[in-house]
């Protein structure tokens, strides 16, 4: 077994090349990345002010490698571009953090957001063991941790326009590294160009968008209007009989009342109760995810190959993001409404939430949590709330949502910031320790990548997560998805259900539009009351 604490002297810096191209990133998944079983696509694509950039790339390069990691190893195994692999001493994260120190360039980062190449992937719920102590009384059939080495990478910047092609570069020391980064810049520069040379969707996406101007509509707009998004949504029946649920509709309930009693008890404020799903059905996960995002414009958005398994995210939630200035936000959502079926009963829906005295009270409990989280690593004068109780509008949902902002203390990484707050408040509830061990013993079984973390961390510091919800899991025979709400005293056993449906819509549509056989002809997963 190796260790991690090794040093170099080696400097490195990042290759940037810009094209001004008119192209988008689906078509550049499509062409290059579609067949790919170990690529990666963050794409944010909610079409406004809430997306920055998209990332596109595969596992290649010099240096390029996988950490894979499962809860209470002292290892994590390290896998080579061809596949071999070893062990090396130390967590995910311990690991993670310092082959990311070897690489830190010192120079200003090339992207919107602080971005500089670095790791790719997620971090399963079952990483509480490693940040919380808590681990899972039934392990994950997942790692709990993925992270893929992104030597080089196409950035789609949605602020600026441009298309940018970073590589990793060292300072004349590693010529392999530097030969091999400039082949690529080359190769890929001409693929771009040749595809937007050929592609049709730019004088689509240009005609769109003069629609949109023509009838006083941002793209936002134009996609999630009240009645073109809950037209191809399934109803509960559908949902019920396509999908096997851990816990039917009386389990649940049964679930969210011994919450309650909890709560009554004051073991926890709110738990943030969850239900796992089961499609027993062989999909696609390229054109299953293609489904979704066209149902779900979001700014997490995400599909990551790994191997024989795909985690295809359609996120509304940021978990933690850390500029170049050392700057922290997170912006938990707790407050779910579904949208309405007219303009009028959508902006109805909206205001209810707004003035919801249980949807503000289970936003207030994990803003005051993440708030505590944040104060362990960062400044406590710098701690504040810019943003309290606000909605947001996505396809299918309404979302109460809020904003907790602070400055990275001097001596703390960005590391030590994601063992602070992870899991997330919104996914655990308060006080988070005692109600994961609560949640642990209510819901039967692992999370696995659901309730995570999913995106980028750059060796210079900068990262950006989500949190793992709205998102499908994709293995060989079947797909699987989480769903859950906040329970509190003021919580209806029956509303909380109804609610893990309309979270589960989005979700079964694209499954169900994207199956590759009949579920009637596959068995049914047996549902779990325990």
């Amino acid at each position: 077994m190796s260790t991690c604490d090794e040093t170099t002297a080696e400097r490195w810096w990042i290759d940037v090349r810009r094209l001004h191209i008119d192209l988008c990133a689906a078509d550049v998944h499509a062409a290059l990345y579609a067949d790919d079983s170990r690529s990666f696509w963050l794409d944010s694509n909610s079409g406004d002010e809430r997306s920055a950039i998209s990332v596109l790339g595969t596992l290649d390069g010099v240096h390029a490698h996988v950490l894979s990691y499962r809860a209470g190893e002292s290892h994590t195994t390290r896998i080579a571009v061809d596949g071999s692999s070893e062990q090396v001493e130390g967590d995910l994260l311990h690991v993670a953090e310092t082959q990311l120190t070897r690489f830190a360039t010192g120079r200003p980062p090339p992207a919107v957001g602080g971005f500089c190449l670095g790791y790719i992937g997620y971090l399963g719920y079952g990483l509480k063991a490693s940040t919380c102590g808590v681990a899972d009384s039934t392990p994950s059939d997942m790692p709990d941790g993925l992270l893929t080495f992104a030597e080089r990478a196409i950035v789609f910047d949605h602020v600026s326009g441009e298309v940018q092609l970073l590589a990793l570069r060292s300072e004349g020391a590693d010529k392999t590294l530097d030969a091999a980064s400039r082949l690529w810049m080359r190769r890929t520069t001409r693929t771009l160009l040749t595809l937007a040379a050929t592609s049709s969707v730019s004088s689509g996406r240009r005609l769109r968008k003069q629609e949109q101007q023509e009838r006083g509509l941002s793209p936002a707009e134009s996609r999630d209007g009240a009645s073109s998004q809950t037209c191809a949504l399934p109803d509960d029946a559908t949902l019920q009989a396509a999908f096997g649920f851990r816990h039917d509709r009386e389990c649940y309930m049964e679930r969210v009342q011994t919450s309650q009693r909890h709560i009554a008890a004051g073991d926890s404020y709110e738990v943030c109760l969850t239900n796992m799903a089961e499609y027993p059905v062989s999909v696609d996960p390229v054109s299953t995810y293609q489904r979704l995002r066209e149902l779900s414009r979001v700014p997490y958005g995400a599909l990551l190959r790994c191997g024989d398994f795909s985690v295809l995210s359609a996120s509304p939630e940021c978990f933690l993001t850390i500029d170049e200035n050392r700057t922290v936000e997170t912006r938990p959502i707790k407050g779910t409404s579904p949208r309405g079926a007219t303009p009028l009963q959508d902006a109805q829906r909206r205001e209810e939430l707004f003035s919801s005295e249980k949807e503000r009270a289970e936003n207030l409990m994990i803003v005051d949590l993440m708030r505590n989280d944040l104060s362990r690593v960062c400044r406590p004068e710098t701690v504040r709330v810019p943003r309290l109780f606000a909605v947001e509008s996505f396809p299918g949902v309404h979302q109460l949502i809020s904003t907790v902002r602070a400055e990275l203390r001097d001596d703390c990484t960005a590391f030590d910031c994601i063992r602070a707050t992870f899991p997330a408040g919104s996914m655990t509830g308060a006080p988070k320790r005692r109600t994961m061990q609560i949640i642990d013993e209510l819901e039967g079984g692992p999370r696995g990548v659901y309730a995570g973390a999913l995106g980028w961390l750059s060796p210079n510091g900068t990262l950006s997560l989500s949190v793992v919800i709205r998102t499908i899991v994709v293995e060989p025979h079947r797909a699987t998805f989480g769903v859950g709400g906040a329970i509190t005293q003021l919580s209806q056993a029956a509303d909380e259900y109804a609610e893990t449906l309309v979270k589960a819509r989005v979700l079964g549509a694209a499954l169900l539009q994207s199956g590759l056989s009949d579920p009637a002809e596959s068995p049914r997963p047996r549902r779990r009351s325990s």
